[in-house]
């Protein structure tokens, strides 16, 4: 390259108006959803913005679109709730679509998601079954126990969403535990066999 092609090429960059200028592209776990959000300093000509997420971050789906400002000089804020989001490590970046088709992708970011599980006992003290109500697994399996009061495993099972029964008859009366993972902890809920 000369001198002259190095100065053209400069010139022409810094004269051309990029279509879309992100100032920040942030996501935050809230509850059970995933919040993002990210701001634009100008936009010309800008039509959408498509959200889009990924479980390896490499090939993504989209998960909802966000109207843009199309032209606009000024910041302008945007944001999207994910109301169902991986559980785990799910990655996020924005397809800006421009009214004439062309698109860019921000930049990948990830978030951890330690989706809490919830566990109901329906009805206790227990007599022949154990009803169960769980929320929140998202269709993962989700290891459950019950011990006695001294720590002896008497039971060990696998659920999901929804309602479990479970047969107690082989139990003895008494006061028992049954434990579950949430998250990073673990829940112990008591009940009574009678």
């Amino acid at each position: 390259y000369d001198n002259w092609s190095l100065t053209n090429t400069r010139t022409f960059l810094i004269g051309a108006a990029l279509p879309l200028t992100w100032l920040s592209f942030n996501a935050k776990a809230i509850n059970k959803n995933v919040e993002l959000d990210w701001v634009t300093a100008s936009e010309i000509n800008t039509d959408h913005c498509d959200l889009e997420r990924s479980t390896d971050g490499v090939h993504f789906s989209k998960i909802g679109t966000i109207a843009s400002s199309r032209n606009s000089s000024t910041e302008s804020d945007y944001t999207f709730t994910d109301d169902n989001p991986i559980n785990g490590i799910g990655y996020y970046r924005l397809k800006q679509v421009d009214i004439d088709g062309p698109f860019t992708h921000s930049i990948i970011i990830s978030v951890k998601m330690n989706n809490l599980v919830s566990v109901k006992i329906i009805g206790n003290p227990v007599h022949q079954n154990l009803h169960l109500e769980i929320s929140g697994a998202n269709g993962e399996v989700l290891p459950v126990w019950i011990i006695d009061a001294s720590g002896e495993k008497y039971k060990t099972f696998t659920t999901s969403d929804g309602s479990k029964q479970i047969n107690m008859e082989d139990l003895s009366s008494g006061m028992y535990y049954l434990l579950y993972q949430s998250g990073n902890s673990v829940v112990s809920i008591p009940f009574e066999k009678q």
